[in-house]
């Protein structure tokens, strides 16, 4: 999976859930997904247009196209989550990142509103995965490129995925 400005391999998807696992350590899921809209907001501030929209080279995301990349990324998480908490072992479609990141031509986005509209979606899981009875984490849906995935398991690759998404932004930004 390209992620734009550096790489998370897919070919094995143990160790990519490994790898985000890991971003997480000891720390609760949702206090990182929590925190996670503020921290972009800091990282965008004070910030000017041009230096947001500035790609690394070629092919690679832009912080903006970082920020488009969350949003879409709610979007999904979000119905993903809904899936396994409701249906039977659901298939988990994938995406085509990079074509999302395109098509919507997040490049073009203001980050600001990019943030706020993330952090409105994110505002509006959290407070669902909150209302989750503890039974529901052990079930189940199927990744069409990861396999079987409980919602437990969920929680903490999102947080994860959140957090390499940040240290990506930060590395655009020192650059």
């Amino acid at each position: 999976m390209t992620t734009g400005n550096d790489r998370i391999e897919l070919a094995d998807p143990d160790t990519y859930k490994q790898g985000l696992f890991e971003r997480v350590g000891d720390r609760e899921p949702l206090d990182v997904c929590s925190e996670t809209p503020d921290a972009l907001r800091a990282r965008i501030d004070g910030v000017s247009a041009d230096r947001l929209a500035r790609r690394p080279a070629p092919g690679k995301w832009s912080v903006l196209e970082v920020l488009g990349h969350y949003l879409d990324c709610e979007w999904v998480f979000g119905q993903r989550t809904r899936a396994i908490a409701c249906d039977d072992r659901p298939v988990l479609v994938g995406i085509d990142q990079d074509r999302w990141v395109a098509t919507l031509d997040h490049q073009s986005g203001d980050a600001r509103e990019l943030v706020e509209d993330f952090a409105a979606l994110r505002r509006v899981n959290l407070r669902q995965w909150r209302r989750f009875d503890e039974s529901l984490f052990e079930r189940v849906g199927r990744h069409a490129e990861r396999g079987d995935e409980s919602l437990g398991m969920m929680r903490t690759l999102i947080a994860g995925h959140d957090l390499h998404h940040l240290a990506q932004i930060d590395s655009l930004l020192e650059g």
